[in-house]
C-alpha cells in the first residue's frame, strides 16, 4: 500500500495493519488496515548545484515540464534516464 501511494505523489503515507490469528475463523484471520496518505506533493521547481561536465541549463530544461504536476518517482526516473 505505502508503493501504490508513493507512486502517486503521497510520500508521507502511513499504512497500519493489525490483525489477530488468535481469533481466526476456518483459516482467516480478521485484518484492519488503517490508511494515512498525508499531503499531496507536487513538482514545483530545480536546483541546480555541484556539477562539473553537465550544464546547468540542460538538467532545467529536462525536468521543465514537470512543474506544477504530482511528484511521481517512476516519472523522475525517466527524465534520469534511469
Amino acid at each position: 500500500m505505502q508503493a501504490y501511494y508513493k507512486a502517486r505523489g503521497y510520500y508521507d503515507v502511513k499504512v497500519e495493519a493489525e490483525g489477530d490469528p488468535t481469533i481466526a475463523e476456518d483459516g482467516r484471520v480478521p485484518v484492519r488496515i488503517a490508511i494515512t496518505a498525508g499531503p499531496l506533493y507536487h513538482f514545483d521547481d530545480v536546483t541546480v548545484s555541484g556539477l562539473d561536465h553537465l550544464r546547468p541549463s540542460f538538467v532545467r530544461k529536462r525536468f521543465s515540464n514537470l512543474k506544477g504536476k504530482t511528484l511521481q518517482p517512476d516519472v523522475l526516473d525517466e527524465k534520469f534516464g534511469r
